[in-house]
């Protein structure tokens, strides 16, 4: 139990931290402190969630679980910014990307849009990292 929420918490915090590099959707007044609580608050949702969707009989694989978590992870960001005073969800810009040649330019987003950027990136890439652990 507590190996699972270790692991989920480490996932989390990882997943937080390449997001906020590339990113940087959220602020932070205590980078450190405030970094650990929402990974915290972030990782019981993401270590629960699995078990609750199985228990309302929702899917708990494929796309539409996706969507769901993408959902939930949305709203937890949106109350752990009101519930801490300290973490906000501000605008981004993305960077520039190269893909095969192909430039995709930067664009500026506004709080709502990054905040919804920053949760897509934290649900893909910890799901990611949730099905290289399994073992299936």
């Amino acid at each position: 139990m507590l190996k699972a929420f270790l692991r989920s918490f480490v996932f989390t915090y990882i997943t937080l931290y390449v997001i906020q590099y590339f990113l940087e959707p959220f602020s932070f007044e205590d980078p450190v402190r405030d970094f650990i609580l929402v990974a915290l608050a972030l990782s019981i949702l993401n270590r629960y969630l699995r078990s609750l969707l199985q228990m309302l009989s929702l899917p708990n694989d494929g796309f539409v679980y996706l969507l769901i978590f993408f959902v939930m992870n949305f709203i937890t960001f949106n109350i752990i910014a009101v519930i801490i005073p300290q973490f906000s969800i501000q605008s981004a810009v993305t960077p520039n990307l190269i893909i095969f040649g192909f430039v995709l330019p930067s664009k500026n987003l506004t709080a709502l849009w990054a905040g919804a950027v920053g949760t897509l990136l934290l649900t893909v890439i910890f799901n990611f990292f949730e099905w290289l652990a399994s073992k299936k």
